[in-house]
């Protein structure tokens, strides 16, 4: 589309959303009792986001403020569901202190973060989780945020982080590995250079989980604790129709996550997560009212057995 001043057409509709509460929605609506820390505004959008998307999780650990509005989202999808571009009101995450985290880390098995808290608060998750022998996922969220866990050394002590491809070149980068100048179009760029890019993260990350689209998912690291670092590509096949691609990658994460907290192997992860993606990708909003897409034996091809190998 053309910006030139001019009023557009278009189809608006108001959904919960944001990376963090994504993922504690659909843990929860997979049957897992999440607790969503986070900060919103004492406004209509906030009493919104937790009373009316929320309403099946506690409230507890969300920090509920005068100060500022409750982080707002514009999302702008084509006529095929596809993601053009976002405008981010997103201040109240300022709010999301490490004061604040600590009084909720006490008595957790996980901690599943995205990019939106502030740099110290992050860091300070690390800090402690490292200390306590507590696994930390990492959903970057955004391009301009996948990289703020790795500003720390402590980003090696990570337990799975699950970015897109333009996520993981910034990553890449961030930790100095080798990678091309830029990446305009993901889907240009093959799997082998994608596994290139996440196989030295996969040294010191338990699994590297590539969020490829239509084109699948790509899994990287050890499936022993022994064993050597490998790359996994699990193609998907393409829904006929597709109503929205935001929320897919959320849903993919929430259910491999689910899999991972009741000990599945990684096919039996990976189905569970595609199943949910697919259920995101039929409907408007982020995450479905319910999953009912069951989930199917999926199968894997080894990538990467020829690639080499650079080293952190």
């Amino acid at each position: 589309f053309k910006v030139e001043g001019r009023t557009l057409s278009a189809r608006i509709r108001q959904f919960g959303g944001g990376v963090g509460r994504n993922l504690a929605d659909a843990l929860g609506k997979l049957n897992l009792s999440p607790r969503l820390v986070t900060a919103v505004g004492n406004d209509q959008y906030g009493n919104f986001l937790l009373h009316q998307t929320l309403n099946h999780l506690d409230h507890e650990a969300v920090l509920v403020t005068s100060d500022l509005p409750t982080a707002c989202y514009t999302v702008l999808l084509d006529q095929a569901g596809e993601f053009r571009m976002g405008l981010g009101d997103m201040e109240v995450h300022s709010l999301i202190s490490s004061e604040h985290v600590s009084k909720h880390l006490q008595n957790t098995s996980a901690v599943i973060m995205d990019g939106n808290s502030p740099p110290n608060t992050i860091r300070f998750i690390l800090e402690y989780c490292s200390r306590y022998g507590i696994p930390v996922i990492f959903e970057p969220t955004d391009v301009k945020k996948a990289a703020i866990p790795f500003q720390f050394e402590l980003w090696k002590c990570l337990r799975l982080i699950s970015p897109n491809v333009k996520e993981l070149w910034e990553i890449a980068a961030a930790v100095g590995l080798d990678v091309r100048t830029s990446v305009e179009d993901s889907s240009t760029i093959s799997i082998e250079e994608i596994a290139s890019m996440a196989i030295p993260l996969a040294e010191h990350i338990q699994t590297v989980m590539v969020t490829l689209g239509a084109r699948g998912v790509l899994m990287v690291g050890r499936l022993e604790p022994d064993a050597p670092v490998t790359a996994r590509y699990y193609a998907t096949t393409p829904l006929d129709q597709v109503t929205s691609v935001s929320g897919a990658g959320d849903c993919l994460a929430a259910g491999l996550v689910s899999g991972l907290l009741a000990g599945l192997d990684e096919q039996l992860c990976v189905s569970r997560g595609i199943a949910a993606a697919h259920d995101s990708l039929q409907c408007y909003s982020a995450v479905p009212q319910e999953f009912t897409t069951a989930p199917r034996p999926v199968e894997y091809c080894e990538v990467g057995s020829l690639l080499q190998r650079s080293r952190l």
